[in-house]
């Protein structure tokens, strides 16, 4: 019921539990409930998993880039100090 009245209010009502749970169900008027999308469901896994691993290959390329830039330098200021 609560559902009901949230979509049928185009989301002016509820909260943001409320609008994942209807983004990721619909109504079946054969049995009267909401019922899961399961492809919204992956839809958002996937697309999670995605940005998660992203995230961390550019940390990791980023990181290493960072470390070998101050290797280098590291290396350029000994060969220029006097020995």
């Amino acid at each position: 019921m609560r559902l009901a009245l949230v979509q049928s209010s185009r989301e002016k009502i509820g909260s943001l539990t409320d609008e994942v749970l209807l983004f990721c169900s619909h109504y079946d008027p054969n049995s009267g409930r909401y019922t899961a999308i399961m492809g919204r469901v992956l839809q958002i896994a996937g697309a999670s998993t995605l940005l998660i691993l992203g995230g961390v290959l550019f940390m990791l390329f980023y990181l290493d880039k960072k470390k070998r830039l101050e290797l280098e330098k590291a290396a350029a200021e000994k060969a220029l100090s006097p020995r």
